[in-house]
């Protein structure tokens, strides 16, 4: 019983969090003429989804490319990230769409949307 409380209590408060909240998930972000470099953690793996490619698991540290038109999806656990890169208006860097799964706990589903700037 106490864990259902729990339970519910927390898919409260991460339903009502914000993706703007939540740290970016690649350790770099750098632009190479028209092409975002995306870089996720050396201490953390992913599983990614590059231009609709089969699903597969990062490698720490690894680096990903993106020109206009790609598209690329790291997913963990309850959370899935969706980046595209964009160049116009300034700055250039990744729109991003969150998806919060909490179904498998009793709650719902949470999509948002953010921009992670190159910096």
């Amino acid at each position: 019983m106490k864990t259902t409380i729990l339970a519910i209590c927390l898919s409260a408060l991460v339903l009502n969090s914000n993706v703007q909240d939540v740290e970016s998930p690649w350790q770099s972000l750098s632009v190479r003429e028209q092409t975002v470099v995306a870089t996720v953690p050396k201490d953390r793996r992913w599983l990614v989804t590059y231009n609709k490619q089969e699903p597969r698991l990062s490698a720490f540290g690894e680096s990903f490319s993106l020109r206009v038109g790609d598209s690329i999806t790291l997913s963990e656990r309850h959370s899935s990230y969706t980046f595209t890169p964009r160049f116009v208006p300034h700055p250039p860097g990744l729109e991003c769409v969150h998806v919060f799964d909490a179904r498998s706990f009793g709650g719902g589903t949470k999509r948002s949307t953010s921009f992670f700037p190159v910096q």
